[in-house]
């Protein structure tokens, strides 16, 4: 029915099949961790820990990067994106993140996430700084990452709802 040739080259073909499967598995789980590491450091104030998981060549633009006038920034390099992460975290030290959807293809991963903090140091805004107002903020958010082959962040693009936010703190 079946020859030895034909099955051989069925066996063979499925341990190629599964073996490149059960590979790229790893490495989707093994990004989707990296991802959960981010914002586990930054909610357990850890950022320092972030600045490992980093190349140094990372570029990080936020709504849209500097070119966004109203609220966009870019940071460049390991040193730049750890100085941010401080000063968000000085504006809301108790902030935290909650992962939501995480989708992972090849070496990028896109993130919903939700953060919560209360507002506790001054916060710089494109009409000025915003005065501690001692307000809890809950904001949607997203980011894009993208991975070198060592698994270090080299891009990230983060979305955030800046107008939501300030409402939250600047409303009656």
């Amino acid at each position: 029915m079946y020859s030895k040739s034909k099955i051989t080259i069925f066996t063979l073909f499925m341990t190629v099949f599964y073996s490149s499967t059960f590979a790229q598995m790893g490495t989707q789980n093994a990004i989707t961790d990296i991802v959960r590491q981010f914002h586990v450091n930054f909610s357990n104030n850890e950022v320092e820990k972030n600045g490992l998981l980093v190349d140094d060549s990372l570029v990080v633009n936020v709504n849209g990067g500097a070119g966004n006038r109203t609220n966009g920034a870019t940071f460049k390099g390991r040193d730049e994106f750890v100085k941010w992460l401080k000063t968000f975290k000085s504006t809301f030290p108790d902030s935290k993140i909650i992962d939501e959807n995480i989708v992972v293809s090849g070496n990028k991963a896109a993130i919903r996430y939700i953060f919560t903090g209360i507002h506790s140091g001054t916060l710089p805004s494109a009409n000025g700084p915003i005065q501690p107002t001692g307000r809890k903020v809950i904001m949607y958010a997203a980011e894009f990452f993208t991975f070198n082959d060592s698994g270090k962040l080299i891009y990230l693009e983060t979305l955030t709802n800046d107008l939501d936010m300030i409402t939250q703190l600047t409303s009656k």
